[in-house]
């Protein structure tokens, strides 16, 4: 199987429901990381870290495998916040974390990568109390939209780039 864009798509589109149900049974999403084989077998790393070291470790250490493993595609399904410009104006010159600014969304988040593709989706939620969930729209990233990179996967597939958009 190549592992295209328009394949990735529909992978991380039946990913979706896994990771919702996923937050609603355990309250949060543990970050997951898959790795396609050409055989069509797929490895499954989960990722625990304490500090930001640690985070960046992992993701050198999953990419490593990757290759070494000689992987055609990877998926990273995690948790994590999102802004968008219909949220609120947004400054491309503010540096901080999303996780820092106001009007910041809750989303799981659905990034996956080969040689013939890219893709990024989000899902943005609302907590309404403990393992309940208003699930929003997903959206898919786009280079109209800015750019974004992947610690998980830039080394290997680089990450989706507007030509028009600097890069901090």
């Amino acid at each position: 199987m190549q592992y295209d864009t328009e394949a990735l798509r529909k992978i991380a589109l039946a990913m979706l429901p896994r990771a919702q149900k996923n937050l609603k049974r355990h309250g949060s999403l543990t970050p997951v990381g898959l790795a396609y084989r050409l055989d069509g077998r797929v490895d499954t790393f989960t990722f625990h870290w304490e500090s930001l070291q640690e985070k960046r470790e992992l993701q050198l250490q999953f990419q490593m495998k990757l290759l070494s493993m000689g992987a055609v595609a990877a998926m990273i399904i995690s948790e994590t916040w999102a802004r968008f410009a219909d949220d609120g104006p947004i400054d491309i010159n503010d540096e901080r974390s999303v996780r820092d600014i106001p009007g910041r969304k809750d989303a799981i988040l659905i990034e996956a990568g080969s040689a013939h593709g890219r893709i990024v989706m989000v899902q943005t939620f609302t907590k309404i109390r403990p393992r309940k969930f208003k699930f929003d729209e997903a959206r898919e990233f786009t280079t109209a939209m800015g750019n974004f990179s992947s610690e998980f996967m830039d080394l290997i597939w680089p990450g989706l780039r507007n030509p028009n958009q600097r890069l901090h």
